[in-house]
């Protein structure tokens, strides 16, 4: 019925080219691994560059602190107001970490991380120390303190009326 050498020969080609395709599936599992490896790498390089800008930026903004005539011009969105008042609001005792910020502005971290730039970019002098593992942020306790005198970043009233309101809320 069936030859037994035909048979054998079909079935030792299937495997050799199962075999081939493991081995081009090995392959490409490598290749992958790899090619992850260094976008990985690349990240972590991102990584590192924005938190150089962004101390750059940081100590940049610090040494403005004697000329506020800038400060007039900045206009921040809604967001941006909330963060800020959130930092002055809450960071007055200690530095606010990103998981108490993502809590009370109900954002997500990379929004924060975004904002936080955004906030830097403007020339509002923002602190930033790491504290174990987690970056801790504030306002620049000079800044906080022409802020308090002279209200040099408007913020809306609506803002400012839901960030207190929070507050409070917490206190009680």
């Amino acid at each position: 019925m069936f030859d037994d050498k035909k048979l054998r020969e079909a079935f030792e080609k299937i495997k050799e080219e199962r075999d081939e395709h493991l081995e081009s599936i090995n392959e490409l599992t490598t290749e992958l691994q790899s090619a992850f490896e260094y976008i990985s790498g690349l990240e972590n390089k991102y990584e590192k560059i924005k938190e150089i800008t962004d101390e750059l930026q940081m100590f940049k903004n610090s040494l403005l602190l004697n000329d506020k005539s800038h400060f007039s011009n900045i206009i921040l969105s809604l967001d941006e107001q909330k963060l800020f008042l959130t930092l002055y609001v809450f960071g007055e005792k200690e530095p606010l970490q990103y998981k108490f910020l993502t809590k009370k502005l109900a954002l997500e971290t990379d929004t924060i991380k975004m904002l936080l730039s955004s906030l830097l970019d403007k020339k509002i002098p923002i602190t930033r120390e790491k504290i174990g593992s987690e970056w801790h942020f504030n306002i620049d306790p000079r800044f906080r303190e022409l802020q308090t005198k002279e209200n040099l970043i408007k913020i809306h009233e609506s803002v400012s009326k839901g960030i207190y309101e929070k507050s409070l809320k917490n206190f009680f």
